[in-house]
């Protein structure tokens, strides 16, 4: 999603299941996990993805009105607050909710250009946290590369288009939205459950509501 027109600005990432496996391994996603591209949220669908899924990626078409939020909450979740500067990173903002986020099922290189970007952020705001991103040259050159491979209209599509993720933590399934001021509660769920749970709220609160709004999915997920 745009939100700064300076030329030096984060360019989207490609919303294609290859292009996101690459970010994330830069990062420091281990082997053993993946992004998978989902094609339904239908149940039976759910069933054919390689499991554990630990987290769901959703692209869909922004609004502005899309930024509000309701009362901050997220105490214990790593989060970024996607200011102005950071243009159209919110696809490597994702990636980074989703591996930071999923420290219990050691997805992630603790010696990875990541971990050391957690480490120097301990202890500061979601604000302050973006703020150190926007010229955080180890994750910002890894994200500028990964954006290059996409083709220039792909890049002109995806500016439309707005990363968050879905993920559970304390019981309780959460979405996270670099534009809103914290995640946000969605319900209740389980380790188990939360696979089927996030589909279904997000066909409730996105594809019921979406008025012919496109969406791209993916989740993160153990490799078959």
């Amino acid at each position: 999603m745009t939100q700064d027109s300076d030329s030096s600005r984060w360019l989207p990432l490609e919303s294609d299941p290859d292009t996101m496996n690459e970010m994330a391994h830069k990062l420091g996603l281990k082997e053993g996990w993946q992004i998978s591209e989902l094609f339904s949220l239908d149940e039976e669908m759910l069933s054919f993805v390689s499991t554990p899924v630990l987290s769901v990626i959703l692209l869909f078409e922004h609004k502005e009105q899309d930024n509000a939020s309701g009362t901050k909450e997220g105490e214990g979740l790593f989060f970024v607050k996607q200011i102005k500067e950071l243009g159209d990173a919110c696809g490597t903002i994702a990636l980074i909710h989703v591996l930071s986020n999923n420290s219990s099922h050691d997805v992630l290189d603790e010696n990875g250009v990541l971990s050391h970007f957690l480490k120097e952020c301990k202890g500061k705001q979601p604000k302050e946290i973006g703020e150190k991103l926007v010229n955080y040259e180890p994750i910002k050159s890894l994200h500028s590369a990964t954006a290059q491979h996409g083709s220039q209209e792909s890049l002109k599509q995806e500016t439309r288009f707005h990363y968050v993720c879905f993920l559970h933590q304390q019981g309780k399934l959460w979405e996270i939205d670099g534009c809103k001021e914290s995640p946000q509660v969605c319900g209740s769920t389980t380790e188990e459950t939360f696979f089927v749970d996030a589909a279904q709220y997000i066909k409730e609160s996105f594809f019921s509501k979406s008025g012919g709004i496109e969406f791209n999915m993916m989740v993160l997920n153990a490799s078959s």
